[in-house]
Parts: C-alpha cells; sequence; structure tokens
C-alpha cells in the first residue's frame, strides 16, 4: 500500500472516529442517543400521546427544534389531531418531512424505532456524503483531506448532528447534486427542497447554468421545475392541514449586511465567554467565504453557483438568525461546502484562507465536546 492511501485510509478513518466519539458521548442507558434530539421538559405537556411509550431523553427545562421534527417522524402524514399543539410553529415544521418520514420509513413506523433512527439520521448522512466526497472529490493531496475536516467538522455540520436538525442532510443533498451536476441531481435537489425551503435557492442555482439560451439552458429549467414539484405539492397539503407556513419567519431574513454587523459588535461588547470569543470569527469568516467566492467566480461549474447563492442569502440574514453565531453557520452551510471544495482545487493561497474561513469552527468541535444533555 502507498504510502499517500495510508495517509488517507488513517486520515479518514480519524474523521469517522472523532465524530462517533463525539455522537457516543450523548449516549444514556436506558435512552439511548435520543438526547441528540433535545426534547424538554416545558414542551413535554404539549407532546403526541405515543411519545409517552418511546424511551428518551428529556431536558429541563428547555431542548431545541430537532425534537419537533422527531414528533413529525411519528406521523409524516399529518393526521393526529395532537400534532398541531405538538409543534411549536406547526406549519413550518410540517413544510420540512424529508428526515421525518425517512425516519418513519426505516424504522418501520415503530415509535421506539423512529425516534432512535430519527436521532441518527445526521449521522448517516455524514457517513454517505463523505463517501460521495471520496467518489466525487478525491484526496489525491492533503490539502483535500484538510477541506473534508472543515467540511465536516465545521460548526454548522457539527451542530445540526449535534441537535438532530435538517441543516447538514439539506446541504449534503444539494452539494452532492452539483458535484454529480447531470439528470440524476434532480431527485436530490428535490430531496433538499422538501428537508429545508432555502434549498430552492440550490435548485435555482442548478437551473441557471450559463448560457442562458438554448437546448439546454431549457432542459435545466425543466428539471429545476421537476424538483420542485413534490415541495410545490406538499407545500399545498401543509396548507391545507395548517394554514399558512411562514408563521413565525419574520426576522429570518433583513436589510444587507445589518443583523451580521450587529452580531459582530454585540460579541465585542458582551461578556467573555467561548460563543462570545468565536462570534467575530463566524462573521468573518462566513463573510470571506463569501469574497472568496466572489474573487474567484467559476459560473459555468454547480458548486459554485450553489455556493454563491447562499453567499447571497448570508447578506440578508436577520437578527434571529445572528443571535447565536451557531444558526447563522448552520443557515448557509453550503456556502462553507462550496468554498472549502473550491479552495482545494485552486489550492493558490490556501492556508490563509483556509484559516480566515474556517477558524470560527472550533467552536463547534468544542461545544460538541464538552455539551451536557
Amino acid at each position: 500500500m502507498s504510502r499517500q492511501r495510508v495517509l488517507v485510509f488513517a486520515w479518514v478513518g480519524a474523521l469517522v472516529a472523532a465524530l462517533f466519539l463525539l455522537v457516543a458521548r450523548r449516549y444514556i442507558p436506558g435512552e439511548g442517543l435520543t438526547a441528540l434530539i433535545q426534547f424538554d421538559s416545558t414542551h413535554a405537556a404539549h407532546a403526541l400521546p405515543v411519545l409517552a411509550q418511546v424511551p428518551h431523553h428529556v431536558r429541563s427545562p428547555t431542548g431545541y427544534d430537532g425534537q419537533f421534527y422527531a414528533q413529525l417522524a411519528l406521523d409524516p402524514t399529518l393526521r393526529d389531531p395532537h400534532l398541531r399543539g405538538a409543534l411549536d410553529v406547526p406549519a413550518y415544521r410540517a413544510r420540512r418531512i424529508f428526515l421525518p418520514a425517512l425516519a418513519w420509513l426505516l424504522g418501520g413506523g415503530d415509535p421506539t424505532r423512529v425516534i432512535s433512527v430519527y436521532a441518527l439520521l445526521n449521522v448517516v448522512f455524514w457517513l454517505l456524503f463523505l463517501g460521495v466526497l471520496l467518489r466525487r472529490f478525491p484526496p489525491t493531496t492533503p490539502l483535500v483531506l484538510c477541506t473534508y475536516t472543515a467540511i465536516l467538522f465545521s460548526t454548522g455540520t457539527l451542530e445540526s448532528v449535534r441537535l438532530a436538525l435538517t441543516d447538514f442532510p439539506a446541504a449534503a443533498l444539494l452539494l452532492t447534486a452539483a458535484l454529480f451536476d447531470n439528470a440524476a441531481s434532480t431527485p436530490l435537489l428535490a430531496a433538499a427542497c422538501l428537508t429545508r425551503e432555502t434549498s430552492v435557492l440550490g435548485v435555482l442555482a442548478h437551473a441557471l447554468r450559463p448560457p442562458l439560451r438554448g437546448p439546454r439552458f431549457h432542459r435545466e429549467i425543466i428539471l429545476g421545475v421537476l424538483a420542485l414539484i413534490p415541495a410545490v405539492l406538499w407545500d399545498l397539503y401543509v396548507l391545507h392541514r395548517y394554514g399558512h407556513a411562514w408563521q413565525g419567519t419574520a426576522h429570518n431574513l433583513g436589510l444587507p449586511f445589518v443583523s451580521a454587523a450587529d452580531s459582530f459588535a454585540n460579541a465585542l461588547r458582551g461578556p467573555i465567554s467561548a460563543s462570545g470569543l468565536f462570534a467575530p470569527f463566524a462573521v468573518v469568516g462566513l463573510f470571506a467565504q463569501a469574497v472568496y467566492l466572489l474573487l474567484h467566480r467559476e459560473p459555468g461549474d454547480a458548486v459554485w453557483r450553489v455556493g454563491a447563492v447562499f453567499a447571497l442569502l448570508l447578506c440578508f440574514l436577520g437578527p434571529q438568525v445572528w443571535e447565536l453565531h451557531p444558526a447563522a453557520c448552520r443557515a448557509v452551510l453550503p456556502l462553507t461546502f462550496a468554498f472549502n471544495l473550491l479552495l482545494a482545487r485552486r489550492a493558490h493561497n490556501f492556508w490563509p484562507w483556509f484559516v480566515l474561513g474556517n477558524a470560527f469552527s472550533l467552536y463547534g468541535v468544542y461545544k460538541f465536546a464538552v455539551y451536557v444533555s
């Protein structure tokens, strides 16, 4: 076996072992890995009755959004009358149905298995995306291995795994579609749109392949429309069941750069803490990623186009997203993926850009390692 193959094997093995170690720290005897889902005592009184039959960890007093998607997994058809009360914002949560439906399918509809599967879906997507990177972006140099690390251990990625959220699976689906960049990408894009609504930007990025004319352009538009149809149909069903689907999202977007600047200033003024120390790095790092894509434009590359549309989204993120910088890291995770992939391809001035664009991700590793369920 060549020295390069040994290096790749050892590096990839270390990445997998590190993730498994972080996840294993969430294991609680009798409750398994359900601590990843972040059920909390505040919402326990409104939870689905069937959830009481499932051994699961409950935090006190607060948890996080994974608890709502996990309960959707217990009834992905939205027909349980208790589901409306179990979700904090029913229509908003129900739009992101792909992971809950997948957990229900893989768990065979059994509540205990469904909850256990949902808790680990981010880990499954992590391993699958690692496989995609090995296949479509082979580690021919140590720089590519550093890129793998930056992608798979970014703050956005680890926060999605730690909290059993939709961000990483959606980003993995979008970038997998971009790396393959053919007609087979259409179902991946459709699944991404059913995982997280901002994935519609990824569909737009795929469809707007230059030149914006001719038969190939028309074909891309048709494929984009096909990718959107399942999400549109599901949204109509959610509208029928729960009404307006945008409740609670008014502060997700705002004037360009304003909320990011406020987050940066507040972090500098706030008390000294790990989060406060890394928040300015997150603002600088994410915008550095956006600037890199602006300076190294490759509109013919689907990876660049996906990164570019999320770089544009970064500029308009609102106060609700920037309130905690890991949420911003999750919201534009496809930008982080695209930045690192393009940086490794060019390799020019790799280390200055790599450090500037990824330094904030050390916080994600730190928080996962020290977090107490």
